[in-house]
């Protein structure tokens, strides 16, 4: 389900908050959250390793410039740096908060709606009025869809969700809109991975769990590759509105859920 939900305008945070709700199952803890997005981490060094290595070699032009560097390269990696540190900022400062106040399934299953409709707008917008690529995008673009990135860190949000429907509102066509917001999550994926990676080395419980933590980032690792090449063909002649729908029913499911439960 991380694997699949990462990646997808659906919510992640939003499947791990439901499903052991739902089915009662007991929370692993969060060494198994580590493990599920480190194997997302893997898919997207995997499907984007062309874009990696550019992405190297701009952060080494940036330090040791060479005659026939390519300025767009170095210009890019400045660019994702500006657009993570929103999201950089307020999880750190903020994470706590957020995980202990706004994980009831009514505030999920309002992120859900919400950003549902707003993507919907968004792809209709896209319809008439898209068109531009990542060699359009402005610092002003990445401080813009940095902030949307920020807002995911509420459950229910999605951080390809929120990213997605900011680009697609500044203009930028489904597929370079999706492809900004998978690179964008790269930082972010590695930097929360490291952090919760480190204090999950000091819980000493971490060992009882390793065998269900190499299969969680094992089975992450070949849906996320799975989904993202997938999901980035389906976008070049499709629309969100599949995903619009499922947000919304799923959202109306839950508000009943926890109205009745």
């Amino acid at each position: 389900m991380q694997g699949l939900a990462e990646f997808l305008p659906i919510s992640s945070s939003a499947h791990l908050v439901i499903i052991p709700e739902i089915l009662g199952w007991p929370y692993l803890g969060k060494a198994f959250d580590v493990a599920l997005h480190f194997g997302t981490l893997l898919a997207l060094l995997v499907v984007f390793k062309d874009d990696v290595i550019t992405l190297l070699r701009g952060t080494k032009n940036l330090f040791l410039r060479s005659p026939d560097a390519d300025p767009g390269e170095s210009s890019l990696v400045l660019k994702l740096i500006v657009g993570c540190i929103p999201a950089g900022v307020i999880g750190l400062a903020f994470e706590d908060v957020i995980e202990e106040k706004l994980g009831g399934l009514l505030f999920v299953a309002a992120m859900l709606i919400g950003w549902g409709v707003l993507l919907e707008l968004a792809d209709r917008k896209q319809n008439t009025e898209g068109g531009r690529t990542l060699k359009d995008l402005t610092f002003r673009d990445a401080v813009i869809i940095g902030c949307a990135q920020a807002a995911a860190l509420m459950p229910g949000t999605s951080r390809s969700g929120s990213t997605i429907t900011t680009a697609l509102f500044l203009g930028f066509t489904r597929t370079e809109a999706a492809r900004f917001s998978f690179l964008l999550s790269l930082p972010v994926v590695a930097g929360a991975s490291l952090l919760k990676g480190i204090k999950m080395a000091n819980d000493p419980s971490t060992v009882e769990i390793l065998g269900p933590l190499m299969v969680g980032i094992l089975v992450s690792a070949v849906s996320g590759f799975l989904c993202i090449k997938y999901f980035l063909k389906y976008l070049r002649n499709n629309s969100f509105r599949p995903f619009v729908i499922y947000r919304i029913v799923l959202g109306l499911f839950l508000i009943s859920w926890a109205l009745n439960h």
